[in-house]
């Protein structure tokens, strides 16, 4: 996500300096070009600078897009002074991702504190001039690109709905329709900005609810003394509720225990510094800063594979020989060796309803959460109806088969694996041969129009297979798929 918002943002500096030329943009090409320049060495050398003081892992992606933000949010520079000023925006940027967090967790997005310390401290006011008509179909592409990869569609439309309604409401339903869309940045803001894991809720109802509460704020104008509400005021309030709503923690873990549970498969086991409270199938993102790193960068995000009641954090990854750096320095890290991990979140967890039967359907590595899950329901004893169909390419690329069998007799979990290459026979494998088919569903689960599904792996496995189930007459609200923005 974060190299995306990158290469967008890069973009979208380069038509507006392009469009500079030709009149398009209000600021001229030298203006823009400084701009740009001062903000991201700004960003980049004063984040990588507190990273050093502070003994904290930095990302040279985060310092850039925030800087890239601010190039669209403010008063592209004329002079010396305004030069200066820019330079301590991005910098108290950067340290606001120091100065207001709890355990090592930023509170406020990065460009929208810093672009309220120029309004207030510096009287540098924000200007969005990126609500150009010129640039309009640009940013909303883009923006609505950022929102279907982090799937955040819903809390995007959401916004500008909202954003849009409550301007309208505000300034008079006499406003043409076509200012609303060019003379406020709402779409730069709800694709760009919104949408920014770190900053945001990590559930599916808390994310419609802070869109609805920013898209409120967007639209309401307020003065308090010489201080007015605006855009960058609208999200740092909504980040204040995603922050309450949000795990608090930033974890720094030491690798404990490295175990190969399949063909390519290993389960990294960590120690945990404190409690640290999840639901099983949730997800965290990763970071871990190495050397000579790929376009991919240093964050992924991945599954938790511990159950919340093991003392110990765990992941799984399948390690491939086209691997990325980040894989390649994970799996190689060596006992004792730190890596941080934070941002917990995922709607993929079990049903509030304990005798809500399940059917977990997991291709290769997406077994990871049905890990969790189905050790969480045995330390607690908790035996009720489930369902694993459990596909892979050959029987050496079964994960956590002994737990499985374990599960089978506690807690009776029914296992039924399946294997997709038929190039050669597998005489000893017990169980089916190619993909799930509604057949073998109504032949194992003959109650399966009672039950709540949990579909995780491929991105291509789980949209066929979700299809398949709406097919069979299962109900969208009793399937639920495992997505993370990355992997």
């Amino acid at each position: 996500m974060y190299r995306l918002i990158l290469w967008f943002l890069l973009a979208l500096v380069g038509v507006s300096i392009v469009f500079s030329f030709f009149g398009l943009v209000p600021f001229s090409p030298l203006s823009l070009i400084g701009t740009f320049l001062m903000l991201t060495n700004a960003a980049y050398f004063s984040n990588a600078l507190f990273g050093k003081l502070l003994k904290a892992p930095i990302n040279a992606e985060s310092s850039a897009v925030t800087a890239l933000i601010l190039f669209f949010v403010l008063l592209p520079g004329a002079n010396a002074q305004n030069f200066l000023f820019l330079a301590l925006i991005a910098v108290f940027a950067m340290a606001s991702k120091y100065i207001f967090a709890f355990r090592k967790k930023h509170i406020f997005n990065p460009a929208a504190i810093g672009a309220l310390f120029g309004t207030i401290v510096l009287q540098y006011p924000a200007m969005w001039w990126v609500a150009t008509l010129s640039l309009l179909p640009f940013v909303i592409v883009f923006g609505f690109l950022l929102a279907y990869k982090v799937r955040r569609l819903a809390m995007y439309f959401t916004f500008i709905i909202v954003a849009l309604a409550t301007t309208a409401v505000f300034y008079g339903f006499s406003t043409p329709i076509g200012d609303l869309f060019i003379s406020w940045p709402i779409f730069f803001l709800g694709g760009f900005m919104l949408t920014e894991p770190m900053t945001s809720p990590p559930k599916r109802v808390q994310q419609i609810i802070y869109a609805v509460m920013v898209g409120l704020l967007f639209g309401i104008h307020f003065r308090i003394g010489s201080f007015s509400n605006a855009p960058e005021v609208a999200l740092l309030l909504g980040n204040i509720f995603a922050f309450a709503v949000s795990s608090k923690t930033r974890l720094m873990l030491k690798l404990k225990e490295r175990k190969e549970v399949a063909a390519g498969i290993f389960h990294l086991t960590f120690t945990l510094p404190h409690a640290f409270s999840f639901e099983p199938g949730q997800y965290l993102e990763w970071t871990l800063q190495h050397k000579k790193s790929d376009s991919r960068g240093w964050r992924r995000f991945f599954t938790i594979a511990s159950s919340p009641t093991e003392n110990e954090l765990a992941v799984g990854i399948k390690i491939t020989e086209k691997r990325s750096t980040f894989k390649n320095a994970l799996i190689n890290l060596p006992e004792g060796a730190v890596i941080s991990a934070g941002q917990l979140a995922g709607d993929f967890t079990l049903p509030l309803d304990q005798k809500k039967k399940l059917v977990f359907i997991a291709g290769g590595i997406g077994v990871t959460p049905f890990r969790s899950m189905i050790k969480y329901l045995m330390d607690k004893n908790d035996a009720r109806a489930v369902t694993l169909f459990y596909s892979c390419m050959t029987p050496a690329d079964f994960a956590y088969e002994d737990l499985f069998k374990e599960a089978e007799d506690q807690i009776g979990l029914k296992n039924i694996r399946l294997i997709s290459d038929k190039t050669k026979p597998y005489p000893d494998f017990t169980g089916y041969n190619g993909f799930l088919t509604p057949e073998i569903i109504k032949r194992e689960v003959p109650d399966y129009a009672e039950r709540m599904f949990y579909l995780s792996g491929p991105n291509v496995m789980v949209t066929s297979y979700k299809k398949l189930l709406k097919e069979l007459g299962v109900k969208g609200t009793h399937i639920k798929t495992d997505y993370f923005p990355g992997y």
